[in-house]
């Protein structure tokens, strides 16, 4: 019986990340070869030389490019600085983030309602560095779930 569980588990949960593995699509933002994941309810909005903006059902991202060169360290600050701009209420300490060919730091914090995660990208061979921001409904915990898979799926193409 315990067995029979066990073989159903594995069963439920091969076919839930399979699900979950199939109901995305990978975008490119052209001008700068970046690539990124998102749920297949997603529609692009923007993809020109200086945004990106794509809308799904309860979630908006938006990426804007500046190309100018910092370090990581600087990166914190200009995150917090742009947080501070946008009136970003009840942001988190800076974290860290990493994703393929891409380092930053990040903050998650509130703005009219809506849950925000903001992360400031750099490449660290080139000056070209983007701001990411994510909206998403505060109660939802799978959206912020999907807010985090989103940003750590941003990559660069080859």
């Amino acid at each position: 019986m315990k067995r029979l569980l066990n073989i159903t588990l594995i069963a439920a949960l091969t076919l839930f990340t399979a699900q979950a593995t199939m109901a995305q699509q990978t975008w490119e933002w052209e001008a700068y070869k970046v690539m990124i994941d998102l749920p297949d309810d997603f529609e692009i909005v923007k993809n020109t030389d200086n945004e990106f903006e794509a809308e799904g059902e309860g979630m908006d991202i938006f990426m804007y490019i500046f190309e100018e060169d910092i370090s990581l360290a600087e990166m914190k600050d200009a995150t917090v600085l742009v947080a501070s701009e946008m009136d970003l209420e009840e942001y988190d300490a800076v974290e860290s983030i990493s994703t393929r060919g891409y380092e930053g730091k990040y903050v998650a914090g509130y703005l009219e309602g809506q849950a925000v995660l903001l992360a400031g990208l750099i490449n660290p061979n080139n000056v070209t560095n983007f701001f990411v921001v994510i909206t998403f409904n505060d109660d939802d915990r799978v959206a912020e779930d999907d807010a985090f898979r989103i940003l750590r799926s941003i990559r660069k193409s080859n």
